[in-house]
């Protein structure tokens, strides 16, 4: 049974007792069904609420993961610069691509190629996201929860600061899931 049924289910007990009003059972009736009608949107609203916990703590895990890769972004690409031309920096870079496909599919990233070998990293698609990596520097990634919503914080060491470049992947998935069942539950 879903809402609908329990709204239909007390609406027709409502129009029993419009049509006999003297009717006591009817009033019973109702009242009956207008207390299943409170528990199941008391059961939907519990539900939607442990939902919303869900999503957020696998977003904290895609954030864990996400922080993660950086760290081995950055170790990769300081093994890239310093290899430059040596003996195994194809396996090197391919090391490097590898990690930035497994990236992108958590969030969406703009990379730039540096004159040293090593990759500048930012998130989102339009190029001016805050930096993810680089040689010398691994960004990272925060979740915070406000009035409803997921804020994403990106940066580097220096500090995280609040995004709108979250718009593709796994992440912005989970945040627009989190958005939709917060409104829903409002």
């Amino acid at each position: 049974y879903d809402l609908t049924f329990f709204l239909k289910e007390f609406f027709d007990g409502l129009s029993s007792i419009a049509q006999s009003p003297a009717d006591l059972s009817g009033r019973v009736v109702a009242i009956s069904q207008g207390s299943a009608l409170a528990g199941a949107f008391a059961q939907t609203s519990s539900a939607l609420s442990d939902l919303k916990d869900q999503i957020f703590a696998q977003a904290e895990i895609t954030v864990g993961e996400i922080n993660s890769l950086l760290t081995g972004l950055r170790n990769t690409q300081r093994q890239v610069v310093a290899s430059a031309a040596g003996s195994g920096a194809n396996s090197i870079l391919d090391s490097r691509d590898q990690t930035l496909a497994d990236l992108s599919q958590y969030v969406g990233l703009t990379v730039e190629s540096l004159s040293n070998g090593a990759t500048r990293v930012r998130l989102g698609a339009s190029g001016n996201g805050p930096i993810l990596g680089t040689a010398t520097e691994a960004g990272s990634l925060a979740l915070q929860r406000v009035d409803g919503r997921l804020i994403v914080l990106a940066g580097q060491e220096q500090g995280l600061a609040e995004t709108q470049e979250v718009t593709s992947g796994r992440l912005a998935g989970l945040v627009a899931a989190y958005e939709t069942v917060s409104l829903t539950l409002d």
